[in-house]
């Protein structure tokens, strides 16, 4: 069974310095010289356009930086309130040498949804649009947008789950591409605010009933 890190971050994350980590570990990890990993963090306000992205789904120009990534997907926003999970797998170790992607990518849907269950959301995976949905007052709701990159059959890049962000930046773009895309986050569909930590613990558990992994090490960075 292979080993994986899970690392932690409580206080923002400059975007810059995570992709440098993620590509310096990832990096480590092709060369076998490192464990897979998770890494769970925030950013600070920041809007990403992955290799997708068009500049006719930027609605606003703010005061706050617009970054070109390599990540797939198109535009989104970061930002205090909301958990980034960056997802460092081999997926030539996951599927044992046969690689599908598009069953990787059902794998972390499946994984995001059953975070929500413990939450008592009740959320599902679009084909059409990627990411995790919520349906309900007659209307369909992004909670989660999914980027993700594989480099060598190492992922990276990840999720995005809005705990509970400024909702209002979303309304400068179309997110992930899609016009009068309506966003949620727990909060605005629980009404309850949950703590990050406990959060945490919760994505790690759902991810080894999702993922057959054994869990090495844990930190903080």
């Amino acid at each position: 069974m292979p080993k994986i890190d899970f690392i932690y971050s409580y206080n923002p994350i400059d975007y810059d310095f995570a992709i440098d980590f993620m590509h310096a570990k990832v990096q480590k990890i092709i060369e076998g010289n490192e464990n897979q990993a998770v890494w769970l963090l925030e950013h600070p306000s920041i809007y990403t356009l992955g290799r997708s992205a068009v500049s006719t789904d930027i609605k606003n120009i703010v005061d706050i930086p617009f970054i070109n990534t390599d990540r797939g997907g198109k535009i989104t926003y970061h930002g205090p309130g909301q958990k980034i999970i960056y997802v460092m797998l081999d997926l030539k170790k996951l599927f044992d040498g046969k690689i599908d992607l598009k069953f990787f990518i059902r794998m972390l849907e499946n994984w995001i949804i059953s975070i929500f269950t413990h939450n008592n959301i009740i959320t599902y995976a679009d084909k059409k649009n990627i990411g995790i949905w919520v349906h309900n007052d007659n209307a369909n709701k992004k909670i989660t947008s999914i980027g993700i990159r594989v480099k060598k059959w190492v992922s990276y890049h990840g999720l995005a789950i809005n705990i509970n962000p400024d909702m209002s930046f979303f309304d400068n773009i179309n997110p992930c591409g899609i016009h009068d895309c309506r966003m949620t986050s727990i909060y605005m569909e629980t009404k309850k605010c949950i703590e990050s930590k406990e959060l945490n613990k919760i994505i790690k558990n759902c991810f080894f009933d999702t993922f057959n992994f054994k869990l090495d090490k844990e930190y903080e960075i």
